[in-house]
């Protein structure tokens, strides 16, 4: 049993597949799209989710959170008087795709997961997602990004088969930002060739255009206070949706009458919005060095593309009509189990999880009162502990709310990987070791290895390790680009001259250094990083270098500084870690 899940901006959709490879799109409500709405329900004592969500964010707007995906950069988020950390909402809505799960299997849990994420996340994004699985209950998951997932279905579904080396294109248009992705076919299954993404063009910027458009020709009157304006958006959603179907849609406006939009209006307010989509994937394809003699085809997922006018503007500027599909919210959760059926490298192996023996419920209330936990999973609790385990603690630290990365260190004595962990309160970082410095392996590969494998290093020893070291390990796997700091190539930098130095490496590289210093104690390192130290200042100057205005004055600050000094600390500084490095491999 797989069961895969779309976590979107405004709703999530999720399918089981059994072992006869049979699809079967989860309801809620009666719905394939679950509301991906987060309420606080501070009586129930629960973070309600979905349906529930949205008639509690109705009545109580300031617990209300209606896109938790798009506040995945927040730690917290504030509802109402109460700050939830977004990982926290990620599991909630997690948590209720997981209880209709099992309530259609009768309590068998599914033996896969896939979460489909954007192609652009990070891994502190991907990680976030990957935490709010395990406090889910949900057994180890596999991240997928969405144009993967969404190509997977759509190369299932083809009557002629598309050439291995060939390429599609994948328009995705939902409520959040836009992404275009070009994907080529290949025997491992589909590959990201390029992709690029559009904020300000999704389905939510439409319906807020759609509201505006509203007010500016209803008839004046007083001003909308929030929850008038919210609804007024929510109308213009329902509006947006007449209208795609060719439908003409009448409007009522707070306090201020009603006002009659038709297709054509929808096509005038959107097309500022969408043709930069269009633009974009031209300008990928392009990139790409694919064209639409050469390309198997642009087809459209997501929501917002039930839009006349996206196909319409995408025939326009690429020269290719797209494919739509009936469904194309569901996509991508189809696509995310054909990626664990088809044969990839073995992943680690699940460890057992107990299945609730009750189908849990997030918004109902336990019988405890406001501060119980819900849903009833046997264990209680308070606000937070309505999941299904209790978080594990280190030290009074929650490890499963912990910020863990795998993170690549370039040095004089070569590049390896380890595994860096923030904690914010008290503000503290670990990284892996076994008693000296850094543990560093030179593959992601023997990292994730050695994680399974060795009960030799700090996190072995901690309770709960065996039942959570497969989410690192997923996360180790995901690891990109992004997880790089090459301290090696920072002394390489400074030898030009300060208007040349790069800002983004010598900040970063400050800060893994600061984390290094502090985790094993180099009082040395510390005091040449430390406030008011010559680097200290001029990291100040670097982190304003690239702003518009500020930038000049930091960067004719920067001109101006001892670059032969900065550059012996730093030299001193890269010597030090390197020498505390212990090579695992």
């Amino acid at each position: 049993m797989h069961l895969g899940i779309d976590f979107g901006t405004s709703s999530t959709a999720a399918v089981l597949t059994g072992d006869d490879g049979a699809v079967t799109p989860l309801l809620f409500d009666g719905s394939p799209l679950l509301p991906s709405a987060v309420h606080l329900d501070v009586a129930g004592g629960v973070l309600a989710v979905g349906g529930a969500a949205v008639r509690g964010g109705t009545a109580d707007p300031d617990r209300y959170e209606p896109n938790p995906k798009l506040r995945a950069a927040d730690v917290t988020v504030p509802l109402g008087g109460t700050g939830v950390p977004v990982v926290h909402l990620f599991a909630a809505v997690l948590w209720a795709v997981h209880a209709e799960a099992l309530r259609v299997t009768g309590g068998v849990a599914p033996h896969e997961v896939a979460l489909t994420h954007p192609v652009f996340w990070d891994a502190h994004h991907r990680g976030a997602l990957l935490a709010a699985a395990s406090m889910a209950g949900l057994p180890a998951a596999r991240l997928v990004p969405s144009p993967v997932a969404v190509a997977s279905t759509l190369l299932g579904r083809l009557q002629a088969p598309v050439v291995e080396g060939q390429c599609i294109v994948v328009y995705e248009l939902g409520a959040g930002p836009f992404e275009v992705t070009v994907v080529r076919s290949t025997a491992a299954g589909p590959q990201v060739v390029a992709a690029a993404g559009l904020a300000g063009a999704g389905g939510l910027d439409v319906d807020a255009a759609i509201a505006a458009h509203l007010l500016a020709v209803a008839p004046a009157g007083a001003r909308l206070d929030p929850g008038q304006q919210r609804w007024l958006t929510e109308q213009a959603r329902l509006a947006k949706e007449l209208l795609s179907a060719g439908t003409s849609a009448v409007v009522p406006v707070a306090g201020r009458g009603e006002v009659t939009l038709t297709p054509d209006d929808l096509e005038r307010i959107a097309t500022p919005l969408v043709r930069p989509t269009a633009d974009l994937t031209l300008r990928v394809m392009r990139d790409a060095g694919v064209d639409a003699a050469s390309v198997a085809g642009v087809y459209l997922a997501g929501g917002g593309t039930r839009m006349p006018l996206v196909a319409t503007l995408l025939h326009r500027v690429v020269g290719i009509p797209p494919v739509a599909s009936g469904q194309p919210e569901l996509l991508a959760a189809e696509g995310s189990v054909a990626v664990l059926a088809a044969p990839h490298p073995p992943a680690a192996t699940p460890h057992p999880q107990a299945v609730p023996e009750v189908v849990p419920d997030p918004t109902v209330p336990d019988s405890g009162g406001p501060d119980s936990g819900a849903p009833d999973s046997g264990e209680g609790g308070r606000l937070w502990d309505w999941l299904p385990a209790h978080p594990v603690l280190i030290s009074g630290w929650t490890w499963r709310d912990a910020p863990f990365h795998p993170l690549r260190l370039g040095l004089p004595s070569g590049y390896g990987w380890t595994i860096r962990a923030r904690f914010a309160e008290p503000e503290h970082t670990v990284f892996l070791s076994r008693g000296g410095g850094p543990l560093l392996f030179r593959s992601v590969a023997g990292l994730a290895t050695y994680l399974l494998q060795a009960g030799d290093h700090e996190l072995a020893g901690l309770d709960g390790w065996p039942a959570a070291r497969d989410l690192f390990v997923s996360l180790v796997h995901d690891a990109g680009d992004e997880d790089e700091v090459d301290l090696d190539l920072v002394q390489y930098n400074l030898g030009f001259p300060p208007r040349q130095w790069m800002p983004d490496l010598l900040v970063a590289a400050r800060d893994v250094a600061v984390d290094l210093a502090e985790a094993f104690g180099l009082q040395d390192v510390i005091a040449l990083l430390a406030e008011g130290s010559l680097l200290d200042g001029v990291d100040d100057l670097l982190r304003h270098a690239d702003r518009t205005l500020a930038g000049r004055s930091a960067r004719r600050r920067l001109d101006a500084v001892d670059a032969d000094a900065v550059r012996w600390d730093w030299h001193a500084i890269v010597t030090r870690l390197d020498g505390i490095i212990a090579w695992a491999d």
